[in-house]
């Protein structure tokens, strides 16, 4: 019997049918792909002319020139209308563009973009901004600039009456190709709405304006509208006209009337503040370090999407590379990495005064504080940062070391609650009445003390054997054995000098005659005694008897009144008006709760050789509102100096004091916005 032979299949399952449909679509697939990276290539390259084969000459006789025709541009796409509430200009008000003013700074990141559309400002914004203008706050301030702005942009635009009402001729601005208009409303538009908005709702009628700039979009005249249906029968209006709004009432009362709206956004620029941190180049970076000097020029070209650099400004670089502060740190200066913009000679040095403290600093932002205060250069010194950042304390600190060196001759401090806080009739002097206002500079005094290796020697021994009346009694005890017995070895001295064998009783002490017994009295009456001499070493003695018996906080305590009494000297703000202060610091704390006009009269009052130092932080004023923010004396101080050689910004992120103020100012503001207070 013969075996079967199996029939061998070309597809023997499949498995195999599925490879190969697979491997068809993969070179349909590639073939796809290269196909289309030849027409990328085809319309990159400009394409060269096929050479035609040539015709006969009759052919060429007879066929007539080619007319040559001339590309026509595919047509622009529409312009977009956007019509602008009350609180745009007011949020941003640099979308009014005025090449004239300094302060204009072009929106970053704002979507959607207009630096190319067609802005319409309804008329009853422009009234509502002309009576916001009149407040002293920071709406009103920038109400003004929005009115100084559009002062230069609409008289003699040279535009009829006609093209006004209907848009057709609006007035380019000079900021790209944006063009913009002011649109009234006709008489007889508000008696064609189905429903008229109530007389004082603006925002109503911001709505209203923009449902008659979509119809004008359409073509429809609303100068003389006379069908009252034809508003409600419009159903398809223009999607090329936008109203720009955040309100949510608004965004409300838009749907109202048909018309298409949307929400705004861009980004702040960040609030000059003297210090900047900035993620550089690695090339930047190694170029910094090995020259020790940056020039403005090389700057800008390293990073050319900055701001420009300002007087004293402090540059804390981040390379890109972790690699470089691994190898560069390691050389034993700790903010290698730390410049100053010098605007003399134009260019960034790194830190030059920072071992004048004698410790090295915490943070880079203490290190920038520390450069600030040894300069001589520099008069005043406008330190911020949240509670527990260290600006007080370092303030009063280096003071201190400043006044001790002779570098000035006393510390004037001028407490922000005087000028709200008067002294007025209140019980006691002088002194005991801002004994509650300069508290905080013994507290820094006395934080400041308890660090110096004297005091940390006593803390120590405080932990050890505890805090009494006595103080270390076991130290106390040793010294009080010792002085028994060199004073009874004194007095065994004493009693067999000479070559006297006879009884004691017998020897004539004169007038004072005592008793054997009574002799360390005799000797003690002789201690007390004006006439009696006391060596330096005996004075000494005592001394340490007396510091052992004082307790540790007394000590302190002492020590931290003899410093403010001889350093120390505030004032109140009803004395200091008229006044000058010569050869001092001067320290300015919590100086946004100051008023404008009284931070006239404060900072006004330095003299020769005198170092101004403003400190305080924004956030911490209770009602904390753009117009806070703004309109006090901490802000005042950094406008009036800014740009000025004398004159250096701090900024403090860090927190020194714990935990418990770190959680706090972070989470501050985030929970006074839930409770209405902001």
């Amino acid at each position: 019997m013969t075996r079967r032979k199996h029939k061998v299949h070309r597809y023997p399952s499949n498995n195999s049918r599925q490879e190969k449909e697979d491997k068809q679509y993969k070179r349909e697939l590639l073939e796809a792909q290269r196909g289309a990276y030849e027409d990328d290539l085809r319309e990159e390259l400009p394409s060269e002319p096929a050479e035609e084969p040539e015709k006969p000459l009759k052919q060429q006789a007879s066929q007539k020139p080619e007319v040559e025709t001339v590309p026509v541009e595919p047509p622009a796409p529409p312009r977009r209308w956007y019509v602008v509430d009350t609180n745009l200009i007011l949020s941003c008000v640099d979308i009014i563009y005025d090449d004239e003013d300094k302060d204009w700074r072009e929106p970053l990141k704002f979507k959607p973009n207009l630096e190319h559309a067609h802005i319409i400002i309804p008329y009853v914004v422009f009234e509502e901004l002309n009576h916001i203008k009149e407040e002293k706050s920071l709406r009103g301030m920038i109400a003004r600039i929005a009115f100084d702005r559009l002062g230069k942009i609409f008289p003699n635009s040279g535009r009829s009456l006609e093209e006004i009402a209907t848009l057709s001729n609006p007035v380019t601005t000079g900021w790209g190709d944006q063009t913009m208009s002011l649109m009234p409303l006709p008489k007889n538009f508000a008696k064609c709405l189905p429903w008229t908005p109530e007389k004082d709702d603006c925002d109503g009628w911001i709505a209203v304006t923009a449902l008659a700039a979509a119809m004008i979009r359409e073509g429809i005249r609303i100068d003389n509208l006379t069908h009252p249906e034809l508003i409600l029968q419009r159903t398809n209006l223009s999607r090329d006209v936008v109203l720009l709004t955040n309100d949510k009432p608004l965004l409300s009362k838009a749907d109202l009337f048909g018309v298409r709206v949307k929400s705004y956004s861009f980004e702040k620029r960040p609030p000059f503040c003297g210090c900047r941190k900035l993620v550089v180049p690695a090339k930047m970076f190694e170029q910094f370090f090995h020259e020790e000097k940056l020039t403005r020029e090389e700057f800008e070209a390293f990073m050319p999407d900055e701001m420009p650099l300002v007087a004293n400004e402090y540059v804390i670089m981040e390379p890109e590379d972790d690699l470089y502060p691994r190898s560069y740190f390691t050389v034993g200066i700790p903010f290698v990495n730390v410049a100053r913009y010098h605007k003399e000679n134009e260019t960034l040095y790194p830190l030059r005064f920072m071992k004048h403290e004698g410790k090295t600093p915490a943070n880079a932002g203490i290190a920038c504080y520390y450069d600030a205060l040894n300069d001589d250069k520099i008069q005043v010194v406008n330190v911020t940062g949240a509670a527990g950042t260290g600006k007080t304390y370092q303030a009063i600190t280096h003071a201190i070391k400043s006044v001790q060196s002779g570098l000035y001759r006393r510390i004037i401090v001028i407490p922000s609650m005087s000028s709200k806080n008067q002294l007025g009739a209140l019980p006691g002097n002088e002194a005991q009445k801002m004994e509650p206002m300069v508290a905080f500079c013994k507290d820094v005094i006395e934080s400041y003390l308890a660090s110096t290796p004297e005091f940390q020697k006593k803390r120590e021994q405080l932990r050890k054997f505890g805090d009494t009346d006595q103080g270390d009694d076991r130290e106390t005890e040793k010294r009080d054995k010792s002085s028994k017995r060199k004073n009874h070895e004194t007095r065994q001295s004493k009693r067999t000098k000479g070559d006297y064998t006879g009884s004691f009783e017998d020897f004539d002490f004169g007038d004072n005659d005592y008793m054997i017994e009574d002799y360390d009295n005799y000797v003690s009456m002789k201690k007390e005694s004006k006439t009696f001499y006391v060596s330096k070493n005996d004075e000494k003695k005592a001394q340490e008897d007396n510091d052992g018996k004082t307790s540790y906080n007394q000590l302190l305590e002492k020590q931290v009144n003899y410093i403010y009494e001889r350093f120390f000297k505030s004032f109140p703000y009803e004395q200091v008006q008229g006044r000058s202060f010569e050869d001092a610091i001067i320290i300015l704390d919590e100086f946004q709760r100051i008023e404008i006009d009284d931070a006239d009269t404060l900072i006004t009052r330095p003299a020769k050789n005198s170092k101004l130092i403003i400190c305080g932080d924004i956030n911490q004023i209770h009602e904390s509102s753009p117009e806070k923010q703004f309109k006090n004396g901490l802000s005042y101080a950094q406008m009036l100096f800014f740009d000025w050689e004398g004159c250096a910004n701090i900024h403090l992120t860090d927190n020194l004091r714990g935990d418990i103020t770190h959680v706090m100012a972070k989470n501050r503001r985030k929970v006074r916005r839930r409770m209405g207070q902001i």
